[in-house]
C-alpha cells in the first residue's frame, strides 16, 4: 500500500460526519501530528490510502461449472431491488438456492460497484467473527485495529456489494447488529445476506424464494442430468414420470440437482420409488462438499430449533397440503400455535401463504415434511395421526385447500382400522372431496372403507350408494350393479334401508339407460318409504332419479316437479352437490320443452357453481350436455370446445362413462367444421369403446352413427384404423 503526502494548508478533519470513539481519538491524534510537523516536513508521509484496486480484488466471486438455470426473473427483481434497498435479505429453506442467487446477482451487478466481494459464513459460529470475516473476504491483513476501523476508511466512498452467505446461525449472537454496524458506518456499503432466517433489522429487505415452478424444475433437472449422461432426453414416454419426480422434490433446486446426478445408475420411476421410502436417495458422493445430502441440509435448520420447537415441527407432519392455524392449535393441542407457526416460518421451515379469499394458510415442503416425519416415535405417530383424523371427521370441506388432509386422514383411519372416522370421512365428502380425486381413487378408498365393519346399516348403505356410482363411472358396471344387490339384500324390509337401497336401483338404472318401466315403480316406492321415515336426504335423492326416468318417458310437467322439491329439499339439508344436479335437471326439461337458450344459461350458472365448489365429476357431465345443447343450436366451434373440455377433465378424474359420452358426441361438430377424416375415426373408435363397456346400441345410437360415417364418406380402412385406435391415441385425435 502506497502513501500520500499531507499538504501544509491541510484543514478539515478525518472521515466526517462520522462519530465513532475511535473516530475522535484518531482525530485528536492526526491534528496534533500536522501541528507539531516542522515546515520543512509538512509533506511527510502520514496516513495510508488503499492502492487502485486490481480487477482480482474487485471482484471475489465464487465460480460455478453448470450453468444458471430457472431464477433469471428473480435475479432482475432483485437487481432493481437494490437500487434503493442497502440491505436485502434472500430468505429460504437449504437447499433453494439463495447462495447461487446471490452470486449470479453479484456478478450481474459488478459494473455498479467498485468492490464486490463474497463472504462466506457457514463455518463462522460467532457474530463478533462476522467483521473479521468481511476483512478477510477483502484480502486486508490484520492488525491491531478491530476490523471495522480497518474496513471504513479501505471503503469509504467506494461503492461496495457484499454478499454475505449463511448468516442464519449468526443471528441469535448478534450477527443482524454488527451488518447494521457495517451498513451505519459505510453509506457506500450494500448487503445481499442469504439465510434460513429473517434478521429482523430496521432497513432489511426480505426476498423469501420459492420453490421453482414445473416447467423450470424439469429444465434444471434435465440440464444437470444430461451434464451427468448425455444421452438422456425428454421423451413423451418418460414425460410423465419425470413431472410426477420434480413435483415430489417440490421444485428445491439441490433435490433436483441430487437426483439427476443418479441418472446413470437409475431410471426415474426408481428414483421415485426410492424417494417415497427415504430422503437418503438424495445424495451426494462426495461427503466434503457442503450440502452434501439434502437431509443434512435439513438437519442443519432442525438443529438451530430448541427441543419444543421440533416437537411442533415434527407434529406438523401430520399435515398434507395445506392447514390453518386452528387446524394446527386443534391437533398439536398447543396455545401459542400462531406464534410457534410463525417462528418456524421465519426460520424458513413454514411456508406461510395468503388464500384468494384472504385467509392465511401454512404448508410444509413435501421434503422437511419427510424429514420432520422421520423425527417421530412410532408411538408419537400414532397419537398425532388419531388427532388429525378425528379432527377432520368433524370438519366440512369448506375449501379446496382442505382435500388432502381430508385424504390423508381417510387413509389413516382406515390403515388404523379406525371404522367411526373412516366412514364419517367417506360420507362427508364423497360428492366433494373424494370425487375431485378422481373415480378410480375415490372407488379404491370406498372399498377399503366398506371392507371395515360399519358404525350402523344407513352408514354402510350410503357408502355402497357412492361406491356404486364410483364404480359405474369408472365403467365397472358389473361391480356397480353387485354393490347395488348387496344394499337390497343389507337393507332387507327395514324401510329406511330399504328406500336407499331402491335409490340405488335406480341410479344405476339412470346411468344405464334401463326400461324406465322397470324401475320408476321401485323409486316410487322409495320415496313413500323414505317419506314415512322422514328421511329428507334420500327422498330428495330418489324424487331426483325418479324425475330422470319420468323425463325419458317424455312425462315432463311431472319430472320438472320432481326436480324443483328435490333442489328445495337438498337445500334444506345443506347438500350443494345435490341441490347443483337437481338445478341441472331443471335445464334438462327446459332443453325438452324446446327453450335451448334458457337451458344453455342455467347448464352455464351450474358448471360455474361445480368449478367453484370444486366437483369435476359434475363439470364433466354439464360440458357434455352444454355441448350437445350447442350442437342443437348450429354452434358447432363452441360445441367442439366443450366437448374437448369435457373429454379433458373426464380424463384427469378416469370418468370413463362420460368420456365415452363424449368420443360419441365429438364426431358431428367436427363434421361440420370441415374435419370428416377425424370424425370418421372417432366415431369409428366411439363405437367400439361403447359396446366393449356398456353394453349394446339403440336403434337411435345405430342412426347417429350410420349419418356420420355417411356423411364423412368414411372408408372401411378409415373404420377399421378408428376401431383399432387406443385410448391415448383416441383422446390425442379428439383434443388435436
Amino acid at each position: 500500500m502506497r502513501r500520500t503526502l499531507i499538504p501544509a494548508d491541510l484543514k478539515g478533519e478525518l472521515l466526517p460526519g462520522y462519530y465513532d470513539d475511535w473516530l475522535c481519538t484518531e482525530r485528536e491524534r492526526l491534528q496534533a501530528l500536522v501541528e507539531n510537523l516542522p515546515e520543512a516536513q509538512t509533506q511527510a508521509q502520514v496516513t495510508p490510502i488503499p492502492e487502485p484496486l486490481s480487477e482480482a480484488r474487485r471482484l471475489r466471486l465464487p465460480g460455478y461449472l453448470t450453468r444458471f438455470t430457472g431464477r433469471e426473473a428473480e435475479r432482475t427483481q432483485l437487481a432493481e431491488l437494490l437500487q434503493s434497498r442497502r440491505l436485502v435479505t434472500l430468505l429460504g429453506p437449504g437447499g433453494i438456492g439463495k447462495t447461487r442467487l446471490a452470486t449470479e446477482l453479484a456478478q450481474a451487478l459488478a459494473s455498479r460497484f467498485d468492490i464486490v466481494a463474497f463472504v462466506p459464513l457457514a463455518e463462522c459460529f460467532d457474530a463478533t467473527q462476522l467483521q473479521d470475516r468481511v476483512r478477510g473476504a477483502l484480502q486486508l491483513s490484520g492488525g491491531e485495529r478491530s476490523a471495522l476501523e480497518q474496513l471504513i476508511p479501505f471503503l469509504h466512498e467506494q461503492p461496495t456489494l457484499l454478499v454475505l452467505d449463511n448468516l442464519e446461525q449468526l443471528i441469535e449472537s448478534g450477527g443482524a447488529e454488527a451488518i447494521e454496524q457495517l451498513l451505519f458506518a459505510l453509506p457506500s456499503v450494500r448487503c445481499v445476506v442469504t439465510s434460513r432466517h429473517v434478521l429482523d433489522i430496521a432497513g432489511e429487505q426480505v426476498f423469501p424464494l420459492r420453490p421453482l415452478p414445473q416447467a423450470q424444475s424439469l429444465m434444471l433437472f434435465l440440464d444437470r442430468a444430461q451434464a451427468a449422461r448425455p444421452d438422456f432426453t425428454l421423451t413423451e414416454r418418460n414425460r410423465e414420470s419425470l413431472e410426477s419426480l420434480c413435483q415430489k422434490l417440490d421444485g428445491v433446486p439441490l433435490a433436483l440437482e441430487l437426483a439427476a446426478s443418479r441418472i446413470r445408475s437409475l431410471s426415474v420411476s426408481e428414483m421415485q420409488s426410492q424417494l417415497s421410502e427415504s430422503l437418503r436417495l438424495l445424495a451426494r458422493p462426495n461427503k466434503n462438499t457442503r450440502h452434501s445430502s439434502l437431509h443434512a441440509a435439513i438437519d442443519w435448520s432442525w438443529r438451530m430449533l430448541s427441543p419444543s420447537q421440533q416437537h411442533f415441527l415434527a407434529q406438523l407432519s401430520v399435515f398434507r397440503g395445506s392447514w390453518s392455524v386452528e387446524a394446527a392449535s386443534a391437533i398439536t393441542e398447543l396455545s401459542d400455535t400462531q406464534e410457534r407457526l410463525d417462528a418456524l416460518a421465519d426460520a424458513s421451515l413454514v411456508v406461510q401463504e395468503e388464500t384468494p379469499a384472504g385467509q392465511t394458510r401454512f404448508r410444509l415442503l413435501e421434503l422437511i415434511r419427510a424429514f420432520a416425519g422421520e423425527q417421530l416415535t412410532e408411538h408419537a405417530r400414532d397419537a398425532i395421526q388419531e388427532r388429525h383424523r378425528t379432527h377432520y371427521a368433524t370438519q366440512r370441506l369448506e375449501s379446496p385447500d382442505e382435500e388432502a388432509n381430508f385424504l390423508a386422514a381417510l387413509e389413516s383411519a382406515c390403515a388404523a382400522r379406525d371404522s367411526l372416522c373412516a366412514y364419517s370421512l367417506f360420507l362427508t365428502h364423497a360428492t366433494t372431496a373424494l370425487a375431485h380425486l378422481g373415480t378410480p381413487t375415490a372407488l379404491a378408498l370406498g372399498q377399503r372403507v366398506l371392507s371395515l365393519p360399519a358404525p350402523t346399516p344407513r352408514e354402510k348403505l350410503v357408502t355402497l350408494s357412492h361406491t356404486a356410482a364410483f364404480a359405474d363411472t369408472c365403467g365397472d358396471t358389473k361391480l356397480a350393479q353387485a354393490q347395488a344387490q348387496e344394499a337390497l339384500t343389507l337393507a332387507g324390509s327395514e324401510p329406511e334401508l330399504r328406500a336407499i337401497a331402491l335409490s340405488i336401483q335406480g341410479q344405476l338404472a339412470v346411468s344405464n339407460y334401463a326400461s324406465p318401466t322397470t324401475v320408476i315403480p321401485l323409486l316410487r316406492e322409495a320415496l313413500e318409504l323414505s317419506t314415512q321415515c322422514n328421511d329428507t336426504s334420500t327422498r330428495a335423492t330418489v324424487l331426483r332419479r325418479l324425475g330422470i326416468l319420468l323425463l325419458r318417458q317424455e312425462e315432463l310437467a311431472e319430472a320438472a316437479t320432481c326436480f324443483e322439491i328435490s333442489e328445495a329439499l337438498f337445500i334444506a339439508v345443506r347438500d350443494l352437490s345435490g341441490a347443483r344436479y337437481a338445478l341441472a335437471n331443471r335445464a334438462h326439461v327446459l332443453g325438452q320443452q324446446g327453450d335451448s337458450e334458457a337451458s344453455l344459461a342455467l347448464y352455464n350458472i351450474c358448471l360455474e357453481r361445480a368449478k367453484k365448489e370444486g366437483d369435476p365429476v359434475h363439470q364433466s357431465k354439464l360440458l357434455l350436455n352444454i355441448g350437445s345443447l350447442q350442437a342443437e343450436l348450429g354452434q358447432w366451434k363452441e360445441a367442439l370446445e366443450s366437448g374437448q373440455a369435457c373429454s379433458r377433465v373426464c380424463q384427469r378424474i378416469g370418468n370413463l362413462r362420460t368420456l365415452a359420452f363424449a368420443f360419441w358426441n365429438l364426431p358431428e361438430p367436427l363434421l361440420h367444421l370441415g374435419r370428416p377424416e377425424t370424425a370418421a375415426l372417432l366415431m369409428a373408435f366411439a363405437e367400439t369403446f361403447w359396446l366393449a363397456r356398456f353394453g349394446a346400441l339403440g336403434d337411435d345410437d345405430n342412426a347417429y352413427r350410420d349419418k356420420i360415417l355417411e356423411g364423412s364418406h368414411a372408408t372401411a380402412g378409415q373404420r377399421a384404423t378408428g376401431s383399432a385406435l387406443s385410448l391415448t391415441d383416441a383422446l390425442a385425435l379428439a383434443l388435436s
